[in-house]
């Protein structure tokens, strides 16, 4: 049985994680502060996720740049084809709080949406 310390991404907590594995198994978990259960802290160990949040470029906005997030969490292995493509994406006001920006960013079947409404700039 192995000692295992870890960051969990599952949500905004991001807890500093101690456990104990047996077979890829976490028990006897400390250190969680959100409602989570140990499946979440389970995928996290075997293959972990993160939300993936960046501002993009508008144009004919009130301002010049919208937040954006992943809907879902995308696996660690995909940040950074998700980060390139993030880097070429500008988008059009009107843009409205929840329109999606890209359905599935890197091919990683994860909708990109906006956190923010920005009015089109007369």
């Amino acid at each position: 049985m192995a000692i295992v310390e870890l960051t969990c991404m599952g949500c905004p907590l991001y807890c500093r994680l101690t456990t104990h594995l047996d077979e890829s198994t976490p028990i006897n978990l400390n250190g969680y502060f959100c409602k989570i259960d140990f499946n979440p802290v389970s995928q996290e160990y075997n293959s972990p996720t993160t939300f993936l949040k960046a501002s993009l470029p508008v144009h004919h906005g009130i301002l010049p740049r919208v937040n954006v997030e992943t809907q879902q969490g995308i696996f660690q292995s995909s940040l950074s084809a998700c980060i390139d493509i993030l880097k070429t994406l500008q988008v059009r006001a009107p843009i409205n709080k929840g329109d999606i920006i890209s359905k599935s960013l890197a091919h990683t079947n994860v909708s990109l949406i906006s956190t923010q409404t920005i009015p089109r700039r007369d």
